[in-house]
């Protein structure tokens, strides 16, 4: 299964996608480091696996 190229434009905004995403969040864990990231490149279905930009974590439901 071939997954969709990684768009370029949205890419090379990543330090400014974390940056919104960290000040929009502010209490949530905004995950952007390449090793940590390894652990949400994939689904149930690990066949197809693509590292995400980030990851960000609520701490509660109100956060989501």
């Amino acid at each position: 299964m071939r997954l969709d190229p990684i768009d370029e434009r949205i890419a090379a905004r990543r330090a400014e996608i974390i940056a919104g995403l960290r000040a929009a969040a502010p209490d949530c864990r905004v995950i952007d480091s390449d090793d940590a990231l390894s652990a949400y490149d994939s689904d149930a279905l690990s066949i197809v696996r693509q590292k995400p930009l980030c990851a960000v974590l609520p701490g509660d439901a109100a956060e989501v």
